[in-house]
């Protein structure tokens, strides 16, 4: 019998069961942006996360797809050493999306993170709060608000919860992009992205139906979240990106690598720094050196132990488009823009664009391949070559110039 790796609940419609109304920076909250917002600050946190793309997705259409868009580019930030942003207020409503990024503590990759409108920083909690904003108050009976900055302040109960659910999502992530020899199996960030998302939104449904008491026991937590993992495995309506894994073989190799991690990685910290739900210390303090080295081998056991189970063959990936008649004239003193329009069959995939022979008068953004400028000097730039890329295959429009004229039809010379 063959069983889908799907989750139960339809991504965008349970983050707009609720979206959190706490201001940022003393501006209005609740999704949409509005006139008085101007930016949004906080930190993204497992540890701190350096180097996360952060950007608010659209909470409603086409583009609430926890994928940066064009218009949600403008959004976009990296997080600085410390795992600080900023990003422009949106317009619209929104959630905030944290992608990749290193845990500073661990030095593991970070998984994809989320937060309500409103939450102060980012981190496991507010993505499981996203999720399923019922979870919020099992959360915070933990002794921590819910979007606390977890790399500043944090209590070992909810420290113990954050390393079990990381430990969790990198079992399922390692063994499905890796294969037996460690070689990657070719799984793009965006699938890996929507697996990790599947996996977490089942997380929070089973805290949401928990006790602060399951949560503070190794045993009845490993228990909580390899639920959640097996429900996502085997749940209807979810991911589709790893059709390949179909195996109640591969199902039963991946619980059990999760429980045991988990077990192992929960009663460690307990171990080393109790269970409280009120003494909030720095999670440097408590996430040690050996928590870490246990996190990292109960892993990697883990890992190894699906591994010999799974064999993951990636979906095809189809080459984007892109098209567009650029002007090929602009007058001296005027503005010149041409935007192209792209498309890529791959849902999730992340386009980028480059140009070359870009005119010495004009800007390009990467983001939306739009090229624009005012020229002050007659002449032609020749050979402009805009691409468009997914990561893996490259698209291109044919080669043009642009003539600058005067306004008695003078052209120049090349510039």
């Amino acid at each position: 019998m063959e069983n889908k790796f799907k989750s139960l609940i339809n991504h965008s419609s349970i983050i707009m069961l609720s979206v959190c109304t706490i201001t940022l920076c003393g501006c209005g909250g609740g999704g949409g942006g509005g006139g008085e917002q101007t930016h949004l600050s906080g930190t993204v946190a497992q540890g701190a996360v350096v180097g996360a793309v952060v950007f608010a997705d659209h909470l409603s259409g086409a583009e609430a797809n926890y994928l940066m868009d064009t218009d949600e580019a403008t959004t976009s930030t990296t997080t600085d050493a410390a795992g600080h942003f900023t990003i422009n207020s949106p317009s619209y409503d929104y959630v905030i999306v944290s992608w990749g990024g290193t845990d500073s503590i661990t030095h593991q990759p970070a998984m994809q993170m989320l937060a309500p409108a409103g939450a102060a920083n980012i981190s496991p909690l507010t993505t499981l709060v996203a999720l399923n904003p019922a979870s919020q108050a099992v959360i915070e009976s933990l002794g921590i608000a819910y979007d606390a900055d977890i790399s500043a302040t944090i209590t070992p109960a909810a420290a113990m919860v954050v390393q079990s659910i990381q430990t969790a999502v990198s079992v399922v992530t390692n063994a499905l992009t890796t294969d037996s020899t460690g070689a990657s199996t070719g799984l793009s960030t965006s699938v890996v992205n929507n697996i990790q998302r599947d996996v977490l939104i089942q997380v929070a449904a089973q805290i949401q139906q928990s006790h602060a008491t399951n949560l503070t026991d190794p045993s009845t937590l490993a228990t909580t979240i390899t639920t959640a993992v097996t429900d996502a495995m085997t749940s209807e309506g979810g991911s589709t990106a790893i059709e390949d894994l179909t195996t109640i073989a591969v199902q039963t190799a991946i619980s059990n690598a999760v429980t045991t991690a988990v077990t192992s990685v929960a009663t460690n910290m307990l171990t080393t720094s109790g269970s409280s739900t009120t003494d909030a210390v720095a999670e440097n303090t408590i996430v040690t050196p050996s928590v870490v080295t246990q996190n990292n081998t109960a892993t990697q056991t883990a890992t190894e132990a699906v591994q010999a189970e799974i064999t993951v063959t990636p979906p095809a990936n189809a080459a984007p488009t892109i098209s567009g008649t650029p002007p090929t004239t602009v007058t001296s003193g005027t503005a010149y823009s041409f935007t192209p329009t792209k498309s890529d069959p791959d849902a999730g995939d992340v386009l980028t664009f480059s140009i070359q022979n870009q005119p010495s008068w004009a800007t390009f953004n990467a983001a939306t391949g739009a090229l624009m400028g005012t020229p002050t000097t007659l002449g032609v730039s020749s050979d402009i070559v805009i691409s468009v890329t997914d990561g893996i295959h490259t698209a291109s429009l044919p080669a043009f110039s642009i003539t600058v004229t005067s306004n008695t039809g003078g052209s120049g010379g090349t510039q």
